[in-house]
């Protein structure tokens, strides 16, 4: 599948590390980055929070493998349509069932706004001026993690080969 090999290219240049004393460093940084990489950093925050709450379904990964894959492709109207006939969108459908039985009935409310938030990162301003809703999207997600006392993602601006 073309995902897991677009994946392990943005993983490779992902840190994984985290700090938490460093929030106003890793948003004033946030600011700075491309809407596809705050996509890929969103992803990152959706990963995170399940990884925190070990909420584990294969719908979760090929959504996050779905958005690290914008910093591959070129034609991003392809890569809009691919993301709305996954299982898991963030589009406002239904969740899976396979995913409900996954996640805490306490988190569920909670991680159907996180990976809506997430989705919309790279949606909002995809073909238009940067209207910084982007960047507004991107900061609800870091919110949900920092309400939960979740660790930041730490993500260096990465170069990766167009496919």
């Amino acid at each position: 599948m073309v995902f897991n090999n677009i994946l392990t290219i943005v993983l490779d240049n992902i840190l994984i590390n985290s700090n938490v004393n460093n929030i106003e460093m890793d948003i004033e940084q946030l600011t700075k980055l491309t809407m596809r990489d705050k996509q890929v950093y969103a992803a990152k925050c959706l990963y995170t929070y399940c990884g925190h709450f070990n909420i584990v379904d294969d719908s979760i990964d090929t959504l996050i493998e779905h958005l690290y894959a914008i910093k591959v492709f070129d034609d991003l109207s392809k890569w809009e349509s691919i993301g709305a006939k996954l299982e898991l969108t963030g589009r406002g459908d239904p969740l899976p069932d396979s995913l409900l039985t996954r996640i805490p009935k306490e988190r569920l409310a909670e991680f159907s706004l996180l990976h809506e938030y997430v989705v919309e990162v790279g949606l909002a301003d995809m073909y238009g001026a940067d209207s910084n809703q982007s960047f507004e999207y991107l900061l609800k997600c870091i919110e949900i993690l920092q309400k939960n006392t979740i660790a930041l993602p730490v993500y260096s601006n990465i170069n990766s080969r167009k496919i």
